[in-house]
């Protein structure tokens, strides 16, 4: 499904159903520009995951759940080269195992019921949306200069659509990034507090106190608390 010059995309075989013939020529933005239109951060969307269930983190890290993104590979039908797309779980149904069903959103077009055990490969993207936005940025931009490079055209043409949501995505991550500094500032002041608390100790208790003192915080920094 890679695009032409002519920025429509060739039909494939290989993926897991027809969907990927209807695919646009976005890449990571479709989803992530839903985020920009209700004002949700990434920040946001995972306390509210947490408030939902407790998080200890044992869970099976390849485990599917509602949000969590993948990138599904297959072959283009053209070159027979690799090629992917990616989507976004918004079901996960009841089977385990073999017959584990999810319904993914593709970031392009559609929904789709599908066994994940029946796609020929696909890998589970890491939960940071800013993280996963940038990088399909970037991938769409070199496939769009190689494209215009190969084809020897001066110019790359572009959707509005494309472009309004880029411009709705990127708004999302400049809201996302500007949380994520208040809140390294806040751990910034938060651990500077806590080093002058620990100093003051020091210097009122002596050495010794603070050495035992420390010792005894070392269970809870490993994540058991007293």
């Amino acid at each position: 499904c890679s695009l032409s010059s002519s920025g429509r995309v060739s039909s494939c075989r290989g993926g897991p159903s027809d969907s990927f013939r209807r695919l646009g020529q976005t890449s990571g933005l479709w989803s992530l520009g839903r985020l920009a239109e209700s004002g949700t951060t990434a920040s946001t969307a995972e306390a509210e995951e947490d408030a939902d269930g407790d998080d200890d983190g044992s869970a099976d890290e390849q485990a599917p759940h509602v949000g969590r993104r993948l990138r599904v590979w297959f072959l283009n039908e053209d070159d027979d080269r690799s090629d992917y797309e990616y989507g976004t779980v918004i079901e996960v149904h009841d089977a385990e195992g073999s017959d584990e069903e999810v319904t993914v959103e593709w970031d392009a077009e559609g929904q789709e019921r599908l066994r994940l055990a029946e796609l020929p490969r696909f890998e589970w993207l890491g939960d940071d949306l800013a993280a996963d936005l940038s990088a399909n940025l970037k991938e769409f931009r070199e496939e769009a200069i190689g494209g215009a490079e190969e084809a020897g055209a001066e110019m790359v043409a572009m959707p509005v659509e494309h472009l309004k949501k880029e411009l709705e995505s990127l708004g999302w991550m400049r809201r996302e990034l500007a949380v994520r500094a208040a809140d390294t500032e806040a751990l910034r002041r938060e651990n500077e507090e806590l080093k002058a608390q620990r100093e003051d100790f020091r210097e009122r208790f002596g050495e010794e106190a603070f050495r035992r003192f420390s010792e005894e915080e070392e269970p809870s920094a490993s994540g058991s608390p007293t």
